[in-house]
């Protein structure tokens, strides 16, 4: 075997050389092997892109719910020169961010309504009510009493939802969580009551 390159030793250096050459002019392949280098990267491009579009959907919608559910206590009950809701009236406030939330699943929308009332120098809540869940953490009323006069109340509302992220199948990275808060004053009356609604 030695003997088909030797001698001369030239004709192998050719052959290996003209070999080399003809291997670095096939370009047969080179698509396939770019695109698995640059496919994962792709891949998780578009997982990253789709959970930023839903965090950004998620909080836009949160938002609009909480204004919404603010917006309806404050209007005040139904009944012209009343300032005390039922609870049925509450739990089909919670009913109408239903369409604002999709394509979110309503089970996993957690909405609450406080009012809250200044007596002397403190704030005090006077009854809440949930729509089945209840977000994290208390509502601060840091501020509050500079913006109430005693026997004036204030109603807070407060929407938020969990959202489990693509990349959480792939890293396990932990869940979203937007949420708003935000607090008005009744609109056609100091004080508003609600019937059957948990108090304090």
């Amino acid at each position: 075997m030695i003997s088909s390159c030797f001698p001369p030793l030239s004709r192998c250096g050719k052959a290996a050389r003209a070999a080399l050459a003809a291997f670095r002019r096939n370009t047969k392949g080179v698509a396939a092997i770019e695109m698995a280098f640059v496919f994962p990267f792709m891949v998780l491009l578009y997982i990253g892109l789709v959970d930023v579009t839903n965090l950004i959907s998620a909080n836009r919608r949160v938002t609009l719910a909480a204004s919404t559910i603010g917006d309806l206590v404050t209007q005040g009950p139904p009944t012209v020169g009343s300032s005390t809701f039922t609870q049925a009236q509450i739990v089909a406030f919670f009913k109408a961010i239903t369409p604002i939330m999709e394509p979110f699943s309503a089970q996993e929308v957690k909405a609450e309504i406080f009012t809250y009332r200044k007596n002397g120098s403190a704030v005090t809540r006077v009854w809440h009510k949930d729509n089945g869940g209840t977000c994290s953490g208390s509502v601060s009323t840091s501020g509050f009493v500079n913006l109430m006069t005693d026997g004036n109340d204030l109603v807070t509302a407060r929407v938020c939802i969990q959202i489990k992220p693509l990349f959480s199948y792939v890293f396990g990275s932990t869940l979203f969580s937007p949420e708003y808060t935000i607090t008005n004053r009744p609109r056609n009356t100091l004080t508003l009551e609600c019937t059957g609604c948990p108090t304090g």
